[in-house]
């Protein structure tokens, strides 16, 4: 007996676009007040995203944002990570976006800390995970290798009459909702709950972007 129900096809996340854009200047201007509107000016260190060939394309298109500062400079990574994601957060809101989530990471080379603010516009991150000694590096992988596949669910939208080209719906900046795994425990305490896997297990693809991505934010905060 066959099993005659329709079956969902399996959706596989698609790495080929992604890239790892350094120092990615932007611009953001808020809404007008009694005293005008305020512009927000910066350099992204790391941003991961799609390809695309306009400064502003490239700024909407980020998957996450990654802030890396030298040695003992975790507090700055973590306030400059807040404003940029806060900015992106606000671009996508004033565009209609379905789902205005925003992700980063701040590190200073020696510990990490995921953030995320929510629609919503709640800011949640998870406790700082030392690598010093090596016994958290696998959670920081997983944590980069989890937003990395948590990001890229965040696709355009197609429809049956029109298919969508990338390209095209990162200038009119279409996602579809994805679904959340940050959960808060209390009101002053917020955390990412991971997917626990195991890295070999992840695909080569994902596992060469983000050891890229910790690679680069490591060597350049060490360096420092």
């Amino acid at each position: 007996m066959t099993d005659a129900r329709p079956h969902t096809p399996t959706r596989v996340p698609s790495f080929d676009s992604i890239k790892v854009f350094r120092e990615l200047t932007f611009t953001h201007m808020t809404p007008p007040t009694n005293s005008g509107p305020m512009f927000v000016k910066g350099r992204i260190d790391y941003g991961i995203g799609r390809r695309f060939q306009t400064r502003k394309a490239q700024f909407r298109a980020l998957m996450f944002i990654v802030e890396a500062k030298p040695h003992g400079h975790m507090d700055t990574a973590f306030a400059q990570l807040l404003v940029y994601l806060a900015s992106l957060r606000h671009s996508r809101l004033q565009r209609g976006r379905t789902d205005c989530s925003v992700y980063g990471v701040a590190s200073d080379g020696y510990v990490f800390k995921s953030v995320k603010i929510t629609g919503d516009g709640v800011v949640q991150s998870t406790r700082l995970f030392n690598i010093t000694d090596g016994l958290e590096l696998e959670l920081v992988l997983k944590c980069l290798g989890y937003l990395l596949e948590l990001t890229e669910k965040m696709t355009p939208n197609t429809t049956p009459e029109k298919k969508v080209t990338v390209e095209e719906a990162a200038e009119r900046d279409e996602d579809v909702d994805t679904m959340s795994y940050w959960t808060t425990r209390s009101p002053r305490h917020s955390t990412m709950t991971l997917k626990i896997r195991k890295v070999g297990s992840l695909k080569p693809k994902i596992k060469s972007c983000y050891l890229l991505c910790i690679f680069l934010m490591c060597t350049s905060c060490i360096a420092a």
